[in-house]
Parts: C-alpha cells; sequence; structure tokens
C-alpha cells in the first residue's frame, strides 16, 4: 500500500486490513526522499493507468485507489 502518514484514509485502510489480520506492506510516500517518491508515483501511474489518490493499495489480483472497503473485500476474497 502506498500512503501519506498524514492521511487519515490511509490510516482507515491501514486497520481495516489488521482487523482482518491481512499482511501487508507500506510506504508512507512523504517520509521518503522527493526523488525516489517521484519515481514511484510515475511508475504507479504508468503501470496503473491511473490516477494517485491515497491510499493506493496493491495486491496480486489487482489495485484499489482510496478507501473503499467494498472494494478491498472483493478483491482481498476473490
Amino acid at each position: 500500500m502506498f500512503s501519506l502518514s498524514t492521511c487519515m484514509w490511509c490510516k482507515k485502510c491501514k486497520r481495516f486490513l489488521d482487523e482482518r489480520n491481512m499482511k501487508y506492506r507500506y510506504i508512507d510516500l512523504d517520509k521518503i526522499d522527493p526523488k525516489d517518491k517521484k519515481k514511484i508515483i510515475e511508475y504507479l501511474k504508468s503501470t496503473y493507468e491511473s490516477r494517485i489518490s491515497y491510499p493506493f493499495l496493491v495486491c496480486e489480483k489487482g489495485f484499489v485507489v482510496g478507501f473503499n472497503p467494498d472494494k478491498y473485500k472483493k478483491l482481498l476474497e476473490s
């Protein structure tokens, strides 16, 4: 998951995953080097052809932009 440390929706996403005992890794993009952040955002845009909003959850079966528990459930349960 790509997130921001100050983003309340990112915190809700982490809580959602924690409550379901889902293993995940995250990067708070506002806590890393600006050059690395730029590279990651460019990668996300080109790979997923999507707007960038947070949280940006990526898993083997797809991705979800923004906090959307219904989409998380569908993605994680499929």
